[in-house]
């Protein structure tokens, strides 16, 4: 048997921005009423795969947000690895 394949994390570059609208009033509102929302794009320099991924715009507090863009990278570098494994013609694992 062979080893398994993981994609190499230097392979990767990492695309993105966070977006802030502010539905307050005025500025003495609580800035926690504010809508934020994220998108994640990694790509395979090699192969030049993509996968998109998106955080929908909502009342998040900075930790719940780090957390969700956590997890949303974490599933985007599997879709990704699989996607570049498909690509390559990679047996599966």
């Amino acid at each position: 048997m062979g080893t398994s394949w993981n994609l190499n994390s230097k392979d990767i570059s990492l695309y993105g921005g966070s977006s802030t609208t502010s539905i307050r009033k005025n500025n003495r509102q609580d800035r926690s009423i504010d809508l934020k929302g994220a998108e994640i794009n990694l790509v395979h320099k090699p192969t030049k795969l993509e996968v998109k991924g998106i955080i929908p715009k909502g009342n998040y507090s900075k930790k719940e947000m780090v957390q969700l863009k956590d997890s949303l990278y974490k599933s985007l570098f599997i879709e990704l690895e699989n996607k570049v494994a498909k690509h390559l013609k990679i047996p599966k694992r």
